[in-house]
């Protein structure tokens, strides 16, 4: 439950206060305290930990094999789906489908690319790279008030698409954000 965000954070001892402030400045607040959890229960040596790691690894397990069948479905080499496992690469756990890469892995898929991109960075000593990954990763799990006041601000959204060099932009960058509201 925890992962998935089911836990209620009231349960958990959370305040009223903070689960509001969390909802203003997070994307589901919920699932991230939920992986955030999960990490930190990894690292612990008891049985919260022991179910964490097995909880982990049937779900990497999974992943896995989800990301191989859907390979050979779509018909591809062994080494085509091989650069579906690294981390590094732009189909890690996705294929383009339409120009836009979709797959399988969500928050996990995001952690391991996160902490990936972080390694290289810090092995060849590139502190602006690592500092961009980190901002990105933040960026990704602001709120929508947050990012789209991020992206008028800066000029750039978070894939680096301008958003208010003309106003034919600036009104497709509003227009998409509120569209579903309205």
């Amino acid at each position: 439950n925890a992962f998935r965000g089911l836990s209620n954070p009231a349960r958990l001892g959370v305040s009223a206060t903070t689960r509001q402030v969390e909802s203003l400045t997070f994307l589901a607040n919920r699932y991230n305290r939920g992986v955030a959890s999960l990490i930190f229960d990894l690292v612990q040596g008891n049985i919260r930990g022991d179910l964490a790691r097995k909880s982990l690894g049937r779900g990497l397990t999974a992943l896995a094999m989800m990301t191989y069948v859907i390979g050979k479905s779509r018909g591809e080499t062994d080494k085509e789906i091989l650069d579906h496992f690294n981390p590094l690469s732009r189909n890690f756990f996705g294929w383009e489908v339409a120009g836009q890469v979709i797959g399988v892995g969500s928050k996990a898929r995001s952690v391991v690319k996160f902490l990936a991109e972080g390694a290289v960075d810090i092995w060849e000593l590139d502190a602006a790279a690592l500092g961009d990954h980190s901002v990105n990763q933040l960026r990704g799990n602001a709120s929508p008030i947050i990012q789209d006041g991020l992206d008028l601000f800066t000029g750039r959204d978070y894939l680096g698409d301008p958003t208010r060099d003309t106003p034919m932009t600036f009104t497709k960058h509003v227009a998409k954000k509120f569209m579903p509201i309205y």
